[in-house]
């Protein structure tokens, strides 16, 4: 299973994928992550109005996964987290 979700404002942690894919530095950029199920999300800092990582399934795959949403800029863990039971292919930076 690989729990991806964001800290600080500038790295995107991937639970469970292979190093160096395991953090990725990513300072004003969306990360999109594909999963060897078919899924896509993408993912960054922060939500409109909120100091609060995102997480969306762009693409919808075959493997159980779970988002849980957060917008609590003073929770623990001020981010989405997405859980998936794929593994990791790859990832991209883009622009905002």
């Amino acid at each position: 299973m690989i729990r991806v979700y964001g800290y600080s404002d500038d790295n995107l942690v991937l639970d469970g994928a292979p190093y160096p894919a395991d953090e990725i530095g990513c300072f004003d950029q969306d990360v999109v992550v594909d999963f060897d199920d078919g899924t896509q999300i993408r993912a960054g800092y922060s939500k409109p109005n909120l100091g609060v990582w995102y997480i969306k399934v762009e693409k919808q795959g075959t493997a159980k996964q779970k988002l849980t949403e957060c917008f609590d800029e003073d929770a623990e863990l001020y981010s989405d987290v997405f859980e998936i039971e794929a593994k990791y292919v790859k990832h991209r930076k883009e622009d905002k």
